[in-house]
Formats: structure tokens, C-alpha cells, sequence
């Protein structure tokens, strides 16, 4: 859902992160409305097929691919990168980490079929669904953004492990060069099973380990303004999917899961001198993610100090 930095324009573009599906309301969103089953029914439904979605970056020019008005639910669908973008066919590759061809998305082979010809230059890995059009939407509004439900499309999830990432890069501050390397191969690939037990969806990390689940959006945005020379902004007008910003992005911030509301963007309309006063007396941080060029520390504010 899109903005030029500072508001929302008429481009919006709400974007996702991992295998999960996403049901959201905009704005003046008005009473939830359930289905005899208990879940939420939704106004719309968005598929991550390969013309609705955008591979590593923010496609400011791009027609919306839904058009909805203010308070409207929508349910959509999202992609991970991992099977879909490699250089290795998907089925191949995937079952060769041990998954099942049934737990393979046709989504993720119609998405890795289309690669050829997508623009590389300046971009990241992310398959990002959008951009959603929010009709009435204008420069200088705040738009929000209601997360009613997120549940997982496969029972598995994929992450990397590094010796020379994240932290333990040799460019992030603190680490001396004579640091010894930790012992991980090159490319480690961590493939975690899901399932349900007693009830509640955990991750099988180990026979000894289950971490229970709790499904975030790690990238949700407003259309940039790039600005070559601003993290992830080398390529004019294409504004890589890696680094987040004042427009949202790729946060990584796990409370933004189901019953959460997320606003974008906003500017608390503070001095500096009165913002970081505040902070020091009302607000309480948290280290959200380290890897991604832009660190998020992610701070927490009671939000009945504002009287209005």
C-alpha cells in the first residue's frame, strides 16, 4: 500500500514474506465477518501467480494488480524464495532437501518458469506480492493496515546459516579481523518440518526442540521514492527489497502476526530533541534483525500516553 515516503499515493502495495497466507484490512476497516466454519470470510483474494508478483524489488510503476476501498479484507497468497528463484529446477531441487513433491506449490514452478527476462540489476531475492491499489488513497495519508489471519501453506520452512553473516559479517562493527570464522560450511541450509501438536502449530527444530509457531509478515510496505545512494538504492527508480526504510519493507519484525495493526508510514510529528526525549522516558527496544544493510531496532511505546 504505496506512498512516496512520506504518504500514501495512489500505487499501494502490500507485500509479504515466506509461504504463508496473509488476510489484511485498510483502513476504517469495519466489523470482521465470519464464515460458518469460524474463519474470516474476505472481500477479495489475491494468488501469487507470476503477473501479480515482483521478484527483489518495489515496482513503483507497476498497475496494481487490485484495486479495493478503504475497509475492504483481503486474503492473499505469498511465496517463498527459496524453490522458486534458484538456479535449479524446483521439483529437482526441493525434494533433493528431502521435501515431498506434494508439498510443492504449483505456484512456486509457475513463479521459477517466468524468471527469464525478470530485471535482476539492483534487486534482492524476495517474491513480493502486489501492488494493491487502495482506492481515495492520496500523498500525504497514513495508511494502516489490519493483519486479521496468517496461516502457513506448507508444513515446512527453509533458513540459512552463515560464518560470514548478519553479525558475524567482517563489516559489522565490533568484529575484529583476526576473528576466528565459525565452523559452518559455505550455502547451510536448515529444512524445518511443522506440525500440530496438542493443538497448537510448533516447528520440529530437533527430536528434543518444538518451537511453537507464530507467523509474521516480514515484508509489508508503501511504494518508495529510491534515491540512489539510500541502502538497497544503486539502479535510479528501483528500490531493492532487502533493506527496509521510512516506507516499510522488509522489517522482520515478529509482532506484525495476526491481531496486529501497522500503520505506514508515520512521522509522531516531534522534534528531534522531543522524539529522543521521549524514547529515554517511554520507550522500550528490541533488536528485530541484523542482516539486511538497513538494522531494525524496533521500539515499543504504550499507546495511551496520546491523549489523542
Amino acid at each position: 500500500m504505496s506512498s512516496p515516503g512520506t504518504g500514501c499515493s495512489s500505487r499501494a502495495s502490500l507485500l509479504q514474506f515466506s509461504c504463508i497466507a496473509l488476510l489484511m484490512a485498510t483502513a476504517c476497516a469495519g466489523p470482521d465477518t465470519a464464515a460458518s466454519d469460524g474463519t474470516i470470510e474476505a472481500d477479495h483474494f489475491l494468488p501469487s501467480r507470476p503477473e501479480t508478483v515482483s521478484w527483489g524489488w518495489y515496482p513503483i510503476d507497476k498497475e496494481p494488480v487490485l484495486t479495493i476501498r478503504s475497509g475492504e479484507t483481503v486474503r492473499i497468497n505469498t511465496l517463498t524464495h527459496v524453490g522458486a528463484t534458484q538456479g535449479a529446477e524446483p521439483v529437482e531441487y526441493l525434494t533433493g532437501l528431502g521435501i515431498p513433491r506434494e508439498e510443492i506449490h504449483q505456484d512456486v514452478l509457475d513463479f521459477w518458469a517466468s524468471k527469464e527476462g525478470r530485471p535482476r540489476e539492483g534487486r534482492s531475492g524476495h517474491v513480493i506480492t502486489g501492488p494493491i491499489y487502495v482506492e481515495g488513497a492520496q500523498p500525504g495519508d497514513m495508511l494502516e493496515v489490519q493483519i486479521l489471519a496468517l496461516e502457513t501453506r506448507v508444513p515446512w520452512g527453509i533458513n540459512n546459516t552463515s560464518s560470514r553473516g548478519g553479525v558475524f559479517s567482517s563489516a559489522y562493527p565490533g568484529v575484529e579481523a583476526d576473528d576466528p570464522p565459525l565452523d559452518i560450511p559455505p550455502g547451510t541450509r536448515h529444512v524445518i518440518r511443522t506440525a500440530m501438536v496438542d493443538g497448537r502449530e510448533v516447528a520440529l527444530f530437533s527430536p528434543d526442540i518444538q518451537v511453537p509457531l507464530a507467523p509474521f509478515m516480514g515484508i509489508m510496505a508503501v511504494a518508495p521514492d529510491p534515491v540512489v545512494g539510500e541502502p538497497g538504492v544503486t539502479v535510479p527508480g528501483v528500490q531493492s527489497s532487502r533493506p527496509p526504510g521510512a516506507f516499510g519493507g522488509n522489517m522482520d519484525v515478529k509482532d506484525l502476526k495476526a491481531g496486529t495493526t501497522l500503520y505506514l508510514p508515520v512521522f509522531q510529528g516531534l522534534t528531534p530533541a522531543k522524539a529522543l526525549s521521549l524514547a529515554s522516558i517511554a520507550v522500550d527496544f528490541r533488536v528485530s534483525e541484523v542482516v539486511d544493510l538497513t538494522q531494525v531496532v524496533t521500539g515499543y511505546i504504550p499507546k495511551d500516553i496520546f491523549l489523542r
